[in-house]
């Protein structure tokens, strides 16, 4: 598990470097739909909790997915800090 969360956490770290310094090529502050890696991530972190299997996979994704369509449990609060931390 602790490596993992060690390859999540580098994943976020790098992947929020990257979001910060691609946003403004894209001129806007929101979350672009070219930057994948915040959906990556949110996957990454999905699986954390989960069983490796074929049919957790599929609930894991259906279920990341649903929530991060819906901005249900305040994730609309989190989508307007500011820069990469409102991206990731």
């Amino acid at each position: 598990f602790l490596w993992y969360a060690a390859i999540v956490a580098a994943i976020t770290i790098i992947g929020s470097f990257i979001v910060e310094y691609v946003r403004f090529d894209f001129h806007h502050h929101d979350d672009p739909s070219a930057i994948v890696i915040d959906e990556l991530v949110g996957t990454l972190i999905t699986f954390c909790a989960i069983p490796i299997t074929p049919s957790y996979v599929l609930i894991g994704t259906l279920l990341f997915r649903f929530f991060d369509i819906s901005k249900i449990a305040g994730i609309s609060y989190a989508e307007k800090l500011p820069g990469a931390y409102g991206i990731m």
